[in-house]
């Protein structure tokens, strides 16, 4: 639910901030920044992984909030990104747009591969791995349908009886 995730909304909400009224201390150490970020992201996934998400205190109270900084760090670095090729940076606008549509989609698409891999709370690795290699290609396909053709039309209804 959005409204207990406000704390991770948070996060972004400061780097903009600190990126609009403050840009010499967004971006400075944005690399390093970023490899932190990433060091934070990657432990949060491995105890994801590994630890059981019912039992554990640490995933429960930190890990959220954990990858939310960690995403937080690694803003400057991909907003100071200006030599990707048309390709990769058309692909990040797409993904960019499609967001909320994904956050929408993704879970359901979850649920049903979990309930058609037979996945209770463990996989082994092989069958996790197809479901990855299932779920991303199915969770954007389905988020670029629903942008395409929900998201979208709405939005411009919206700009039109805005003027």
């Amino acid at each position: 639910m959005v409204v207990m995730r406000l704390d991770s909304l948070m996060f972004g909400v400061f780097a903009a901030y600190v990126k609009k009224f403050h840009p010499e201390r967004f971006y400075r150490w944005k690399l390093s920044k970023w490899v932190m970020g990433l060091v934070l992201c990657i432990t949060v996934f491995h105890f994801l992984n590994t630890l059981d998400l019912d039992a554990s205190a640490w995933m429960k109270t930190f890990g959220f909030t954990a990858t939310s900084i960690g995403a937080a760090l690694m803003l400057p670095f991909f907003d100071a990104w200006k030599s990707a090729s048309s390709k990769i940076a058309t692909g990040i606008t797409c993904i960019s747009l499609w967001s909320y549509s994904l956050y929408l989609c993704h879970r359901p698409v979850a649920v049903l591969l979990q309930h058609f891999l037979h996945a209770e709370n463990t996989l082994s690795p092989s069958a996790g791995l197809t479901g990855f290699f299932i779920y991303v290609p199915v969770s954007i396909i389905l988020s670029a349908l629903c942008f395409r053709y929900y998201e979208k039309p709405m939005t411009q209804l919206r700009e039109r009886f805005r003027s």
